[in-house]
């Protein structure tokens, strides 16, 4: 039996992944190779595995308990697995195998999937998420509690959808969750309960949505969505309010 303590993994830019102690980590601020620093991180158990999503929509799996230590600044996930010439890692994900998970891309097309889906024991990894030309990979979105997905465009819209509308898949491309022109793309994604608070963030200003202001932008998958208050359609990210 392997102890089951809590770490985090943290995987930087240039692909390095390193595994620390405990869950109170500041994996931003850790130490990075020059020129490198943080992408993404994960806490869980030292007897999981973590997932590897990369660039292409491949996932790849390891066992926690055999990564290297974040005292040092970790080693590259290359020495470990065997990605596509050039491709470079996007997220790093530890969840129970039953675990839903919303998997999408920038183009507006999407899935429901549960965690164990991107377990494989290939070094070249599995192929997961199909992109189409010019997509790219979002970050895998654990559901827990949540009911609703939020989805900001570059056109400036903000579409909220039922994650009951979303299919459920092991692997593919997906359904349209929301309706893109060809230019457009998914600036920013986020999952919430309605009774949730969004902030929409541009630039240094910030508006928060809630209650019946929130429930306008609701819409049926593979919609528009409405859009944004005028000084807000350049917004970039969304964030929860917990």
């Amino acid at each position: 039996m392997l102890p089951a303590d809590p770490v985090t993994v943290v995987l930087s830019e240039a692909g390095w992944i390193r595994c620390a102690k405990g869950h109170e980590v500041d994996a931003e601020n850790l130490n990075f190779r020059a020129g490198d620093q943080y992408l993404s991180h994960a806490q869980g158990k030292s007897n999981q595995r973590v997932y590897v999503l990369d660039d292409t929509g491949r996932s790849y799996a390891l066992a926690i308990n055999t990564l290297p230590s974040a005292r040092g600044l970790g080693e590259p996930l290359s020495s470990k697995l065997s990605p596509g010439s050039g491709v470079g890692f996007k997220q790093v994900l530890v969840a129970e195998d039953e675990t839903e998970i919303l998997a999408a891309s920038n183009k507006g097309y999407g899935f429901k999937t549960q965690a164990k889906q991107l377990d494989t024991s290939a070094k070249a990894g599995k192929a997961f998420l199909n992109l189409s030309e010019g997509a790219e990979v979002m970050n895998l979105h654990p559901l827990d509690d949540a009911t609703h997905v939020a989805l900001l465009s570059s056109a400036g819209r903000l579409l909220i959808v039922d994650l009951a509308e979303l299919p459920v898949l092991n692997k593919g491309k997906g359904n349209k969750l929301i309706q893109l022109e060809d230019s457009d793309q998914i600036l920013s994604m986020t999952i919430l309960k309605l009774d949730e608070i969004i902030q929409v963030l541009a630039g240094q200003q910030q508006l928060k949505l809630k209650g019946d202001d929130l429930r306008k932008y609701i819409g049926k998958r593979g919609a528009k969505g409405q859009l944004l208050p005028r000084g807000y359609q350049k917004a970039n990210k969304l964030l929860i309010q917990r």
